[in-house]
């Protein structure tokens, strides 16, 4: 736009400006006899001024990624940086093409915002992600990149437990590589929790969070995750043409694409199709970043096709690959002579033996039909209370398949999971625990299938091979119980917050310092943020496990995250379901000291700030003097249990 400024302020009778010199090389003809349709007016007729915005339009798209994105990645790489490059994000915000744009970055990026579990993320950032995925799955990037965890009006209120869904559908729409939205550098002399964003955006990723002494595990938690989704390459069903009218977010801004549970898919855009993609001899669909398709789908914006799409499919369509979709009804650009758009669209959809016709299907039920006609099975089948709130997502190994799942809900489920692959071993691996169990495989109809149980909001690796493997255990159940043993009061809780110091509690049972079950306390208390340290001296005369069992310790819920000590001893931290861990070498005969230190965010100080008026702390103006304090602390009930080992 800056281009085509400077040309129109030297007059359109001396018009030689770079923006008219780009325009007839990428577009044919020259743009100065229709520049009054930018003002509104009608150039010849309607279609064809529509016809020629979209060639603009285009242009200026182009424009904006060779000469921002692309500029800025020769002079990255000349330099020896690596590239991290975003693009539209939500809807529309400017002209271009996001995919094409995030090519040239060696990490392609998207975003995704923080949501609350029951909703769901929004459309355009599920666009966005597949988009910044598929970058890298089609032009062969090793990472996708992702601004993670972003938050808006609810600050300071996230915590892992809170966050790891959010992660997890990350995960589960390709990002393997977090970049966390924070605001890092938090001078001394500010008072904690530091210097806010904006004041209400941003994920308060700090040294000064509540939680930061105790984040090690949920960084491990990532680190896995992150690791594991690096490996092999993406598998897939689908090559997804999205079009040419509008960006991936564009299309798919507010509502998301109709792609079947059980079928992994990748956007797709001109470009890939003209220089990322080859045929392989069976028919498949290979991409430069390696992934193959067993079908390309002319779904989004296709109904109107340039010439150089039309002539693209066509010839892959020759070379053996399955192609479904509608006819294309026109050429959105007024470079394409009618008369060859014609003839060529009449040769594309002249009955080849590989082309899916789809008329008379709705939109709705086309990628279904598609994959039906052509014969595709679902991948992987997740057979459970709601199988749309389990996102899987399948990475091909070179000599297994590994399959992550995300449970969206804060239910545990139990999921009779069913695999495209012929695996005669299979194992689950738990990314919390860092531990991995085998699990027996059923053979059905030539796929693989297993049976899963994933905890509240759990997630899980399933890595199905062909060979025969041993692991460290032979189930990823539950243990039945042998015993159980609820450790009632008397609690005594003491408090540890920045400048904050309310008097120690005893408690009769083990319950939370604010939130439902609190009972009544002081407001120093129930406004606390920090951590609590719950401790009981129990006996351990009548709980020691047998010779084989396993003695597990249960906290019940906790919020938000807890680090807990038997007997002096740190047994590590406990930051999403299941609150649980195996206490089987601490725990001893006679006397038994347990300490259970709870860590909530700094949303309940801050609120306890707005409502008593003190404003010192940064961020305390955000809030209403009336805001609500969150549930905070340990619910319990605390339970020693002893499990079959």
């Amino acid at each position: 736009s800056a281009l085509l400024s400077d040309s129109i302020e030297s007059g359109p009778q001396n018009w030689t400006g770079a923006m008219r010199s780009e325009f007839r090389k990428r577009r044919g003809y020259d743009l100065l006899p229709w520049l009054p349709t930018i003002s509104g007016m009608i150039v010849g007729d309607a279609e064809q001024s529509d016809s020629f915005l979209w060639d603009l339009r285009k242009t200026i798209s182009e424009l904006l990624e060779e000469n921002h994105y692309g500029t800025i990645s020769t002079i990255a790489r000349e330099r020896g940086l690596t590239y991290y490059a975003e693009a539209l994000e939500d809807h529309r915000p400017q002209l271009g093409d996001d995919l094409e744009m995030r090519s040239h970055a060696d990490v392609p990026m998207g975003a995704m915002w923080c949501y609350e579990p029951g909703q769901g993320p929004q459309a355009t950032y599920v666009a966005d992600l597949r988009g910044a995925a598929s970058v890298s799955h089609v032009y062969g990037k090793a990472a996708t990149g992702a601004e993670s965890m972003s938050a808006f009006g609810k600050p300071f209120i996230y915590t892992p437990r809170k966050l790891k869904p959010i992660v997890d559908m990350e995960f589960a729409l390709g990002v393997n590589l977090l970049n966390i939205h924070t605001s890092p550098h938090q001078p001394e002399t500010v008072p904690k929790p530091g210097i806010t964003l904006s004041p209400y955006l941003g994920q308060s990723f700090t040294r000064n969070e509540t939680w930061a002494h105790a984040a090690k595990p949920w960084l491990d938690y990532i680190g896995r995750c992150s690791y594991l989704l690096q490996q092999g390459t993406y598998a897939a069903d689908i090559a997804y043409f999205y079009g040419e009218e509008a960006p991936v977010t564009g299309v798919f801004g507010d509502t998301v694409p109709e792609v079947p549970e059980g079928h992994g898919f990748d956007f797709i855009n001109l470009d890939g199709l003209l220089h990322h993609l080859t045929v392989t001899p069976d028919g498949g669909l290979r991409t430069t970043g390696g992934t193959t398709y067993r079908l390309l789908y002319l779904g989004g914006s296709s109904h109107r096709m340039t010439l150089a799409a039309v002539r693209r499919i066509t010839e892959l369509l020759d070379a053996g690959a399955t192609v479904a979709g509608w006819r294309p009804q026109s050429s959105p650009s007024h470079s394409d002579h009618p008369v060859e758009w014609a003839a060529a669209v009449e040769n594309l959809w002249g009955g080849g033996p590989g082309l899916l016709d789809l008329t008379g299907v709705e939109r709705a039920d086309g990628v279904a039909t598609a994959l039906a006609r052509a014969g595709v099975e679902p991948d992987w089948s997740m057979s459970a209370s709601d199988a749309a709130v389990l996102p899987v997502i399948h990475r091909k190994l070179p000599d297994a398949e590994l399959y992550f799942v995300s449970n969206q809900r804060d239910w545990p489920e139990k999921i009779a999971a069913s695999f495209r692959v012929e695996g005669t071993a299979a194992e689950v691996w738990d990314p919390v625990q860092g531990a991995r169990s085998s699990v027996s495989v059923r053979a059905e109809a030539g796929r693989a299938a297993v049976d899963l149980q994933l905890e509240p909001f759990g997630s899980a690796f399933i890595l199905v091979s062909r060979t025969d493997g041993a692991a460290a255990s032979v189930s990823n159940q539950r243990k039945s119980i042998a015993a159980e043993h609820v450790l009632e009061g008397p609690w005594e809780v003491t408090f540890d917050g920045d400048g904050q110091s309310p008097s120690p509690l005893t408690l009769d049972r083990v319950a939370p310092w604010a939130g439902p079950g609190a009972g009544q306390h002081t407001n120093d208390v129930t406004y606390f943020s920090g951590t609590a340290t719950y401790r009981h001296v129990f006996s351990g005369d009548h709980v020691l496990p047998g010779s084989k069992e396993r003695m597990m310790l249960d906290l019940g819920d906790v919020r938000d995250l807890a680090e807990v000590r038997l007997n002096g001893e740190l047994l590590g931290t406990l930051w999403t379901h299941p609150f649980r861990m195996d206490v089987t070498s601490a725990v001893r005969a006679g006397k038994n000291s347990l300490e259970i230190a709870v860590t909530n965010s700094w949303w309940n100080r801050l609120a306890g700030d707005a409502a008593e008026g003190n404003t010192a702390r940064p961020g305390a103006g955000i809030f209403e003097a009336r805001a609500e304090t969150l549930p905070a602390g340990l619910h319990g009930p605390v339970r020693l249990v002893s499990v079959d080992g």
